[in-house]
């Protein structure tokens, strides 16, 4: 190669070595910059607030200038700190501007004049304070304001105790508040007409408000217009001057909520979704005549509501999206028509209406037509209904207090019924249809002679006659007649011959009697046995217990088990009380002798033969011993 290929070819790696290293911006020719200023750009860069020792940096979001600042937190004439574009500008001069405690609008412009407003805007954050507070006198409720705090990680007590110099008189001081994780307690000293200073409160552990119902206590507005949720109880307890009771926007009671106001008018929890505690929601007193619950759709345990009877106005109570709730109750809401709960299933505890008198057949009706199933007790008492119609629905027992003797009481239901517990003065026992087995028979009365218990013929459970209100009957029970009954789990007749002798206990078709046995009452001037009449008993499974009113006056000295029941065939417990004059009791001989009668015991009678003596006597009289 010669020198002069070698030499063009050094010039060439040079030449495009000084290309390489030339700038983008840099013509390598001219040195002009290729991306020359234009001017466009109108952004706010940073900003910050300063005041003393304390600065305040904001976010830029979009076109939004965000300054966060806790609670209480002064801004106004605090300095500015900011940049923006190159060669841009910006208006109002922030140097110019003191309020920054308020909205302000701040326009950059840029050097070829294209602007851009911002907003710019403070975001309180809250002041947290892990301590418990109390305040009992106006001083020391106003001092609590300086404090800024908006979250309390404790408890607050407000006017618990008396401070007669200086009262409680309203809650300003506490407006910053949002929570308080523990306890919110404002006694009965409080002397304010309302709750406004706590308007800003979202949430409490439990809320608390307490009434000494004296005739100089002002407070008749319970509003809290932001609370939403209860983390455990919310209580008010009773008082007669409490008008207005309204938290719009609660939702959720975590444990149990309680109102007891009796002359409250108007009662707004209408954002109330739940209420999970154990003692569930009670709401005691109102003179409103409608009761709305518009968003409740869960009430873990029970619903109770319940009126004064003197000043009940209540006409209709509205549950549209209760889907769930144990028991519902409902008392001395004398006016009440309608009870509209259009989606609710089923009652796992129960359904009681008490003191609704003028609640009828037709309302019950529309208040149980989308109910499927009450596992507890429909409770009845005092109320219009005396036409219950449970075809199709599944009820574990039915509860009924009734005293119109005027009237039937008619029970409608499905094979087989659940158990029922009828009380009255004066009623005979209700006519069943539909179905003639039920679990348990409770029949609370006070009628004389002539008590009827018809329509049903297998009781699988108890069968239990009494007074409605023992040791305090007008009527004395001569008689009681089951003329179509065949099967009984148990037989308790504890109001039969107490006070006077019985006429008859008559039960022509009984066959069984099962392992609950039976009770047999006998007044002391009863002359014999001959009031039994359950000639077609077949088995007792459990007990056959007879017992004399007192231990040591009745005057019966013969009992023929075979007289009583001539075609027994099964008995296998035996217990006699309180006959003194009875020796003999050859008739139960042929039971003991077959090893049927397995359990026996006689007590206060004239000779109280053993199980093993019964079984070593020849004949069972002890008459001679």
């Amino acid at each position: 190669m010669t020198k002069n290929k070698i030499w063009k070819m050094l010039l060439t790696i040079f030449f495009v070595g000084f290309l390489t290293a030339c700038g983008d911006d840099d013509n390598p020719i001219t040195g002009v910059d290729n991306n020359p200023f234009t001017g466009v750009d109108n952004n706010i860069l940073s900003f910050s607030l300063s005041l003393g020792e304390n600065t305040w940096q904001a976010a830029i979001v979009d076109d939004k200038v965000i300054l966060s600042a806790p609670q209480g937190t002064e801004l106004n004439g605090a300095t500015a700190h900011y940049t923006i574009s190159e060669q841009a500008s910006i208006t109002p001069d922030p140097a110019g501007i003191s309020a920054w405690n308020e909205e302000q609008q701040l326009t950059v412009t840029s050097y070829n004049g294209t602007s851009r407003t911002y907003k710019y805007t403070v975001r309180h954050t809250d002041v947290s304070e892990a301590a418990s507070f109390v305040l009992n006198s106006q001083a020391e409720v106003d001092a609590f304001a300086k404090s800024n705090i908006t979250i309390i990680e404790g408890s607050i007590s407000i006017a618990t105790a008396q401070k007669a110099e200086d009262p409680v008189k309203n809650l300003d001081g506490l407006s910053a508040l949002t929570e308080v994780l523990d306890d919110i307690n404002i006694g009965g000293y409080y002397q304010g007409e309302n709750l406004n200073g706590l308007a800003n409160l979202k949430k409490a552990g439990n809320l608390t408000i307490t009434s000494r119902n004296t005739d100089n206590e002002t407070l008749t507005d319970i509003t809290l217009p932001s609370l939403v949720s209860v983390r455990k109880n919310l209580t008010i307890s009773e008082s007669k001057y409490y008008k207005k009771i309204a938290f719009p926007h609660l939702e959720t009671v975590s444990g149990n909520f309680t109102v007891n106001a009796s002359a409250m008018e108007q009662f707004n929890v209408n954002s109330l979704k739940r209420v999970d505690g154990d003692n569930g929601f009670t709401i005691i007193g109102g003179v409103m005549t409608q009761l709305e619950l518009p968003a409740l759709e869960v009430v873990n345990k029970s619903l109770y509501i319940r009126g004064e009877k003197s000043t009940n106005e209540l006409l209709t109570i509205n549950l549209p999206l209760l889907t769930t709730c144990a028991l519902l109750s409902i008392e001395n809401a004398v006016k009440l028509e309608n009870l509209k709960i259009p989606v609710l299933k089923n009652l796992t505890t129960g359904l009681t209406l008490s003191g609704c008198s003028v609640f009828s057949d037709e309302s019950l009706k529309n208040t149980l037509n989308n109910i499927e199933s009450i596992a507890g007790t429909l409770a009845l008492n005092g109320t219009g209904v005396f036409d219950l119609n449970l075809q199709g629905k599944k009820v574990g027992k039915v509860q009924i207090g009734a005293d119109d003797s005027t009237k039937e009481f008619i029970i409608t239901g499905d094979e087989p019924f659940g158990s029922i517990t009828f009380t009255s003065k004066n009623m005979n026992p209700p006519t069943l249809k539909g179905f003639t087995t039920v679990e348990d028979y409770n029949l609370g009365t006070n009628i004389e002679s002539n008590l009827i218990i018809k329509d049903v013929k297998r009781i699988n459970g108890k069968l239990w006659v009494s007074y409605p209100s023992m040791g305090t009957a007008t009527n004395i029970l001569h008689d009681i007649h089951l003329p179509t009954l065949e099967y009984v789990g148990n037989i308790d007749i504890s109001s039969l011959g107490v006070d006077v002798v019985s006429d008859e206990l008559d039960a022509p078709n009984l066959q069984t009697i099962g392992s609950g046995g039976i009770y047999l009452n006998v007044h002391n001037e009863q002359p014999d046995f001959s009031f039994i009449k359950m000639k077609n008993i077949e088995k007792i499974e459990g007990q056959l217990y007879i017992k004399a009113r007192s231990s040591n006056k009745s005057q019966i000295n013969k009992l023929d088990i075979k007289e009583i029941f001539p075609k027994l065939k099964e008995l296998t417990n035996v217990y006699i009380w309180g006959f003194p004059k009875l020796y003999d009791y050859s008739s139960f001989k042929e039971f003991i002798d077959n090893g049927m009668i397995t359990t026996w015991k006689v007590t206060y009678c004239g000779y109280k033969p053993t199980l093993q003596q019964m079984k070593d006597s020849p004949t069972g009289d002890f008459t001679n011993n």
